[in-house]
């Protein structure tokens, strides 16, 4: 199976990493610490105080809107004219996204979840989540808005819309959500990453909403945000209401998701026929 659809076009799996490594943790990472560390010194702010929480989320959205102007520069020759904000949304896309994430919340819990709630990540991993938890407010804005739209931006409308000019669809998708796994760097939430990017890829695929795919991205981490705040010592366990509930959320969004896909092809005949 040649999963190379096109050469000259989109860009390649590593250069993709190449692009993303250097210009996402080193350079503009790397830049605006340094800089950001130099004011605090100046107007001496503490760490782990709200203000140096503050500056922290501020300093984080600077790197990435850094990161994501150089790499739309650097793949500006390879086809990325512009992001694909709104794409092919509608009422239908829009509810079955809102039910699938929230089905994928409840499944996930109750099934492969439980197992990677086992496996231990990096300190250093462990210090950044305590770090963000210690203020609510913040948390919920890094987890609700910052990550949804610059994640998305990068993983879907730089490197999956490159991906799909030079792959056939399915290679485009398992590759960015690989590369979208590992942005997290560490075992549990790259599996957990993973399989959530290869959702939000097929919904990219078929409607080239960025629009979309924050949505769904902001629901998963809603949900996971507002738990961690309303019950921040809970233990996972399984449930098996839950795991119902999820099915039938996953298999109601499947379902409008193939109505949607036969009246858009029942457009397209009717549309060739004229």
């Amino acid at each position: 199976m040649n999963i190379i659809k096109n050469r000259d076009e989109g860009t390649s799996f590593w250069r993709a990493m190449g692009v993303f490594i250097l210009y996402v943790p080193i350079v503009s990472s790397t830049v605006v610490f340094l800089v950001f560390e130099i004011i605090k010194a100046l107007i001496h702010i503490q760490e782990n105080t709200l203000p140096g929480l503050l500056l922290e989320e501020f300093s984080g959205v600077i790197a990435y809107t850094m990161a994501i102007i150089l790499m739309m520069k650097s793949f500006k020759a390879e086809g990325l004219e512009k992001l694909s904000i709104r794409g092919r949304i509608n009422i239908n896309w829009t509810i079955s996204v809102l039910t699938l994430f929230i089905g994928y919340y409840l499944f996930s819990q109750n099934t492969f979840g439980l197992l990677l709630d086992q496996i231990p990540i990096p300190k250093f991993i462990e210090s950044s989540f305590n770090k963000i938890a210690s203020n609510n407010y913040l948390m919920f804005f890094s987890l609700t808005i910052t990550a949804p739209i610059f994640e998305e931006v990068i993983s879907r409308g730089i490197i999956l819309e490159l991906f799909l000019k030079r792959y056939n669809d399915f290679a485009a998708i398992v590759l960015s959500a690989f590369i979208f796994g590992l942005i997290h760097m560490n075992i549990p939430q790259f599996i957990n990453a993973f399989l959530v990017g290869l959702i939000l890829g097929y919904i990219y695929l078929r409607t080239r909403s960025l629009a979309l795919c924050i949505l769904g991205h902001f629901i998963n981490n809603f949900i996971v945000a507002t738990m961690s705040i309303i019950r921040p010592d809970y233990v996972s366990k399984f449930n098996l209401a839950q795991l119902i509930f999820g099915i039938i959320f996953i298999a109601l969004a499947t379902y409008i998701i193939r109505e949607q896909k036969n009246k858009e092809l029942y457009k397209k005949k009717t549309v060739n026929l004229e």
